[in-house]
């Protein structure tokens, strides 16, 4: 959260990436393909015994007979593994996903039911979070498929909500999920510069260890990823504090919304719970403009981190905010 990434120089004249979806595999995931085998070996069940009856009789040559018996019971055998013990096992590791795991995907599938999907996909994502084989690990930063697919999801679902407030996303080929670097010096959350196939991800720092965690600053880092703007490393960025203050906004209601009912604990990792910090004062001055207007300043400006001048801001917001506040909201984050 208090870190940007990188500038790599990415042209800003591309598409979110439309390439990250659901997985392929979805159908195995929820059974079909496993269905579809069976019905395939039923049918070679069917045609080895039309065989049998057909080429050498129903009491047709006693070597003959046996050889396709034996065929024949080695599909039956197999038939019946693919058919029970395998959706067994499958099952029960959805079974065996935690208590805090299963309340989670319930908020997933809540967030992704309401905000909908920035690649449009909302239906199969939530078709594939309610199968009965969907587990989640209780650690976000194991790179396990399905924790894989529930980031991607939670990404996809965070974007089109701040679209709905905010506006579109400035045009950068975004990469369809946050993820950890793999290093516990990766503390802090940021956006990221990135290379080849897309300009920018989210980089979640390694010591927010809880889908709870994960989410608020994947809510906070979706804001930044609006309008993207970062520095080489050791060089400031220049960005409106108004900027921090829409992204403590956006995290602290949409956490309020959808984890505060059943995680009872206020957010400890919230800038809030650091009196007078600078992330708090740019909150409590953002938060008295509604959401529309902010929509109206973020299109005039070209996107927040641009809103640099405190005359035309307060002319926008003066409704709602002091000209201290407007001064203070155009200032650079410091």
């Amino acid at each position: 959260m208090k870190e940007r990434g990188t500038n790599k120089g990415a042209s800003s004249h591309s598409t979110i990436d439309p390439s990250g979806n659901w997985p392929a595999y979805a159908e195995c995931a929820n059974g079909t393909s496993i269905k579809r085998f069976v019905r395939s070996i039923r049918v070679r069940k069917q045609e080895a015994a039309s065989y049998v009856r057909g080429s050498t009789g129903i009491y047709g040559p006693s070597e003959s007979r046996s050889v396709m018996s034996e065929i024949l019971g080695k599909m039956i055998r197999v038939s019946c593994m693919i058919q029970f013990y395998i959706p067994s096992a499958l099952r029960l590791m959805g079974e065996c996903m935690s208590e805090p795991g299963k309340q989670f995907v319930h908020v997933l599938m809540r967030l992704v039911n309401e905000c909908g999907c920035i690649h449009g996909d909302q239906d199969r994502g939530i078709e594939h979070l309610a199968s009965p084989f969907f587990s989640i690990d209780s650690d976000p930063r194991l790179e396990t498929e399905d924790n894989k697919i529930a980031l991607y999801g939670m990404q996809s679902a965070l974007m089109k909500g701040a679209e709905k407030r905010y506006g579109k996303f400035e045009g950068n080929r975004i990469f369809p999920r946050p993820f950890y670097m793999q290093d516990e010096r990766e503390r802090n959350s940021r956006i990221m510069g990135l290379l080849e196939d897309h300009d920018f991800g989210i980089k979640i720092g390694m010591m927010f260890d809880t889908w709870e965690r994960a989410f608020y600053q994947l809510c906070h880092e979706t804001i930044h990823l609006l309008n993207p703007v970062t520095a080489p490393i050791g060089q400031p960025i220049i960005a409106a504090t108004l900027d921090e203050g829409v992204a403590v906004k956006f995290a602290e209601e949409m956490y309020a919304e959808y984890i505060a009912g059943y995680c009872s604990m206020r957010y400890l990792d919230s800038p809030l719970q650091t009196p007078g910090n600078k992330y708090e004062q740019a909150y409590n001055a953002t938060r008295k403009i509604p959401d529309a207007t902010l929509r109206t300043i973020r299109s005039e400006f070209g996107g927040f981190p641009q809103a640099h001048d405190a005359k035309k801001l307060l002319d926008m917001a003066g409704e709602y905010i002091t000209e201290n506040e407007a001064k203070l909201l155009s200032s650079n984050f410091q």
